[in-house]
């Protein structure tokens, strides 16, 4: 483990990105006594927001929601600086900003987030996406003049996209060159029960094919060529093809970098004075595993409440079960754990045919647990996996088999 600078020596720490785990970064340096001063450089015009709503809510109703009120900032004394890091001084451990001004601090806590990618087809177009705040307001003004809507992605931020325009009245078509939606997050069974509920709605999904042209008919209307020769004309084009973490200023500064900005167990970078955290930061979740870069607010806001208290002075190595959730029209899906690509998997059902749950199994060991609108259960299976409690396949598809009592009594419950 890397030892960076001795907490009681640090007057200043600057966090570059102003996203969840950045000001999350910043409230809880506050909140494990950090009293030095605290800059928050936010590359966007407004103040800190949450993300998750732009492709759900925020379509339908045009609110964004704050991480924090403005009065928050000035009450923890968090200095929020609104301009864009172009470089990294890293003799002086200073910041220089696109203003043409500098800051300089004791620490570096990079929290750059990930960038939309583009499809090669797609450049010059400008087609619409969710990349940010201003992204996302541009597509809901747009969304009243559109009939139909094609959506290139069966990621989440596709589906979940496809579930609140669908919502509004569009006639949807969602495009993915994948075999099934989800299908780098989810299970079979997953996917092939939020595919149907999406089509059972009205979208029209085409999978096993990619987009190899797309040609621009007006403002916003286009004509897309798939790889299987079929042509789809839409009012409005969507992309929604995954992100890329951001790491043009750690490669500026010279940081180990690969698919993200390579991090120790401390979650610092090859600079002990830099940290990285949230969507730019490839850590391994746990000794002896591959290297990941996880994109969800939950893994921002633990890995940036784990940096500042090492920053404060408690010295910990990160570690927490991963967890995510995607909200899809009525439904609610939640995972606790990466699902495995090869797993032995069991379904335990409810009295309800839209509640279910998958637990994944390795080596006769819990890996993840995929819920469907299923609230109370994702809780338990998150504590299961927290702790390491053992359960067998058995136990876990018996829908009689009370789960909570592995957490009362491990040892007794596993034997029954």
């Amino acid at each position: 483990m890397q030892m960076g600078i001795n907490p009681g020596t640090l007057g200043s720490i600057a966090i570059i990105g102003a996203g969840h785990a950045g000001t999350e970064a910043a409230f809880a340096l506050r909140l494990h006594g950090f009293d030095g001063s605290i800059t928050l450089i936010n590359g966007e015009d407004a103040l800190p927001y949450q993300r998750p709503p732009l492709s759900k809510s925020f379509l339908q109703r045009g609110l964004s929601t704050p991480l924090r009120s403005p009065d928050a900032f000035v009450s923890a004394k968090i200095d929020v600086v609104r301009a864009r890091v172009r470089e990294i001084d890293q003799t002086r451990l200073a910041l220089l900003l696109d203003r043409g001004d500098e800051i300089r601090c004791d620490h570096v806590v990079l929290a750059l987030g990930a960038q939309p990618n583009r499809l090669a087809v797609a450049e010059g177009l400008n087609l619409a996406n969710l990349n940010d705040l201003q992204s996302a307001e541009r597509l809901r003004g747009a969304l009243p003049h559109a009939r139909r809507v094609a959506i290139i992605g069966a990621g989440f931020i596709g589906m979940e996209l496809a579930a609140a325009v669908v919502a509004l009245g569009k006639q949807v078509v969602i495009v993915d060159r994948a075999a099934r939606v989800l299908e780098r997050a989810t299970s079979r069974d997953v996917s092939r029960y939020l595919g149907d509920r999406h089509r059972l709605r009205g979208a029209k999904i085409i999978l096993d094919v990619g987009v190899t042209d797309i040609r621009r008919h007006s403002s916003l209307g286009c004509v897309l060529t798939l790889s299987n020769g079929v042509q789809i004309d839409a009012d409005l084009v969507v992309e929604a093809v995954g992100v890329t973490p951001r790491l043009e200023l750690a490669k500026q500064a010279d940081l180990r970098t690969g698919i993200g900005i390579i991090v120790d167990r401390d979650l610092l970078t090859s600079d002990p004075r830099i940290s990285a955290i949230g969507d730019c930061a490839q850590f391994a979740p746990c000794e002896g595993s591959r290297a990941i870069v996880l994109t969800s607010v939950q893994n921002s806001a633990d890995q940036a409440r784990h940096v500042a208290k090492r920053l404060a002075g408690v010295r910990t190595s990160y570690f927490a079960v991963p967890w995510f959730w995607s909200d899809q029209a009525d439904d609610k899906l939640q995972i606790v754990g990466l699902v495995p690509q090869c797993a032995d998997r069991v379904v335990r059902r409810s009295k309800n045919d839209r509640s279910f749950s998958i637990f994944s199994f390795q080596n006769d060991l819990l890996a993840s647990v995929e819920t469907l609108n299923s609230p109370a259960e994702h809780v338990i299976a998150r504590r299961l996996l927290g702790a390491s409690v053992p359960i067998r396949p058995q136990q876990a598809e018996d829908p009689k088999f009370d789960l909570a009592s592995l957490l009362r009594a491990p040892s007794q419950a596993a034997k029954n």
